[in-house]
């Protein structure tokens, strides 16, 4: 397991990630910050799938994904434009500007958002194509392998000199995934335990504690604990908010909750 934090900068279209797609690396999203600039009432967003209602206008998914990719290539071209010219220090005129604007709207009229707050846990499967936007920020619990198709991205592409669109559009899952069921494990006055992921890799529990509420993480894998709110110790060493440990397979851990309230991610490798 790999556990990052993703921090995008709260200025519209600079801050948003790539719209991308995995076939193999599976993901969890932690919200940790809403960037009130970016957000003034709280709730930011990702861009997650494709939009249902426009879909249901098309004669079929192929009619749909034809008209999402001559989108993108419309784009991709004025996008071009723009990069070689910043490239070269030289300021887009205004008509091209407005051009990139009009172009990328209608291109992402074709994708869902998701709505997101604080504390919200987003699992990404496989072939959902997706982008965190700008000011919106979490911990992200994944699996360890590099590889990505991106789709389409309202900027310069730096990590690679090429869009993935048309090699993504054939395996792409067009439905909007359901997030999985809540299992609850363990529920007591002060203490919530529940399974909010289960990935072929890993599988990822929500703690929430009251003050002074505990409970014992057993052995048997490995484990990647965080902290979402509050402030724990876990084996008596105290740790905070985007604050995480090892927890090794070998012994049973105890974790308490020593501040009003606390909610912390367990992720186990299976």
């Amino acid at each position: 397991m790999l556990l990052k934090i993703l921090d995008p900068l709260p200025d519209e279209v600079l801050g948003d990630l790539y719209f991308e797609m995995h076939e193999a690396k599976q993901e969890v999203y932690v919200v940790t910050g809403i960037n009130r600039q970016a957000w003034p009432d709280g709730e930011g967003g990702i861009r997650f799938g494709f939009n249902q209602e426009l879909r249901s206008r098309f004669a079929s998914d192929d009619a749909f994904k034809q008209a999402y990719l001559q989108a993108v290539k419309h784009y991709q071209q004025v996008r071009q434009q723009i990069d070689k010219m910043l490239d070269e220090k030289r300021v887009p005129d205004a008509s091209l500007v407005d051009q990139e604007k009009d172009l990328r709207e209608k291109m992402e009229g074709f994708i869902a958002i998701r709505k997101l707050k604080l504390g919200d846990v987003v699992t990404v499967p496989c072939y959902t194509p997706h982008s965190l936007q700008h000011g919106v920020r979490t911990v992200e619990f994944q699996t360890p392998v590099y590889e990505r198709k991106i789709l389409s991205f309202a900027q310069k592409v730096l990590t690679q000199n090429h869009w993935d669109t048309e090699q993504a559009l054939q395996n792409v899952n067009l439905d909007l995934p359901q997030e999985p069921d809540r299992i609850v494990l363990d529920k007591t006055a002060s203490l919530c335990r529940e399974r909010v992921v289960q990935f072929d890799d890993f599988k990822v529990e929500r703690v929430s504690l009251d003050n002074n509420a505990g409970f014992v993480s057993p052995h048997g894998h490995h484990r990647l604990i965080l902290v979402v709110t509050g402030t724990v110790t876990v084996e008596g060493r105290e740790l905070g908010v985007e604050q995480a440990q090892l927890l090794p397979a070998c012994a049973a851990i105890e974790i308490n909750c020593v501040s009003q309230s606390a909610i912390v991610l367990i992720a186990e490798a299976l």
